[in-house]
């Protein structure tokens, strides 16, 4: 699926494609569910963002690509790796990831990019405070998940690893 951005101006016909209302009026609308009426003899400028498949060893579902190790690390190597690889420890940011990664990791502790300093926030590896939309359990700094949910330990402990990173250019 591609998407288009409505831009006015700074249109190159190298990245764009241009659109002409030559006979009617013509409506657009997005997903923001805000929409653009253009008279007769209107040029718009459409920018196109394509959409990318996920490499053959990473899996696709909503906008993230997610890569699960077969490897085992601690918090901190695990965090490396995903580095290395254009990537970040998981990030999970909708109620679909969460299902998916619940059900595709069954009993297997995989760390994801929570971590905490004592008495801070959870953040995740790119720095953002986490939402406290799921619960954590446990009351150690750094998360991991499996089916029963999101718990915390002191990071030292070799498990598996869930890396992501966006789907869309």
């Amino acid at each position: 699926m591609a998407t288009f951005l409505l831009e006015e101006h700074g249109c190159d016909s190298s990245s764009a494609a241009f659109l002409t209302s030559e006979q009617n009026d013509l409506n657009f609308s997005d997903n923001s569910k805000s929409s653009s009426s253009f008279s007769k003899g209107t040029t718009a400028c459409l920018k196109h963002s394509k959409a990318t498949a996920c490499p053959s060893d990473l899996i696709g579902v909503g906008e993230k690509c997610f890569y699960f190790s077969n490897d085992t690390g601690d918090w901190e190597a695990s965090k490396r790796f995903c580095k290395s690889q254009g990537s970040e420890l998981a990030r999970v940011d909708t109620q679909t990831d969460m299902e998916f990664l619940k059900k595709h990791t069954g009993t297997a502790m995989h760390w994801i990019g929570l971590s905490r300093r004592l008495g801070e926030s959870w953040k995740w590896t790119d720095g953002s405070t986490f939402t406290d939309w799921f619960e954590i359990r446990g009351n150690g700094s750094f998360a991991f998940l499996n089916a029963d949910g999101v718990h915390s330990s002191r990071g030292f402990v070799d498990i598996n690893w869930i890396c992501s990173k966006p789907r869309y250019l």
